[in-house]
């Protein structure tokens, strides 16, 4: 279920960020059901709405793919 709310946001990202830029958005069955500035806000909303936890995506909708990507950096080196 998940896999395909994240797979929703990415094929969607662009008009997405048009109608949510820098949003918390949550997610659920492909449709945006609400948008908060911040995780405690969009946490309240869904709280408000009774969803349980695993039931929908809560994903930053950013620019392009940093939204949801991590970059690590290490300095340890394997001999």
């Amino acid at each position: 279920m998940i896999e395909e709310e994240f797979a929703f946001f990415k094929e969607h990202q662009k008009e997405l960020y048009g109608l949510y830029p820098e949003k918390y958005l949550i997610i659920i069955n492909k449709e945006v059901v609400a948008a908060a500035d911040n995780i405690p806000d969009a946490m309240d909303l869904a709280a408000e709405k009774k969803l349980e936890p695993g039931t929908f995506l809560l994903q930053f909708c950013g620019k392009d793919e940093w939204a949801y990507t991590q970059v690590f950096h290490s300095r340890v080196s394997f001999a």
